[in-house]
């Protein structure tokens, strides 16, 4: 389990990404609105997995 920290940026900007596309997508449905906390969530959704990936990563370097 060894994590490239470019391939680790590249994968949360793609994410990061699909979050603010999917949130401005939705200004084109009748029911829904644009929320910036639903966007602010899943930036911390996103933060919240990076960190995970890297304690996991850290973790397993430290035992081996």
């Amino acid at each position: 389990f060894d994590i490239c920290l470019d391939h680790l940026l590249k994968f949360a900007v793609a994410v990061l990404l699909l979050a603010t596309v999917t949130e401005v997508v939705q200004l084109r449905v009748p029911a829904s609105a644009f929320n910036p906390l639903d966007l602010l969530d899943n930036v911390m959704g996103v933060a919240f997995g990076i960190v995970a990936v890297l304690v996991e990563d850290r973790k397993s370097k430290i035992k081996d």
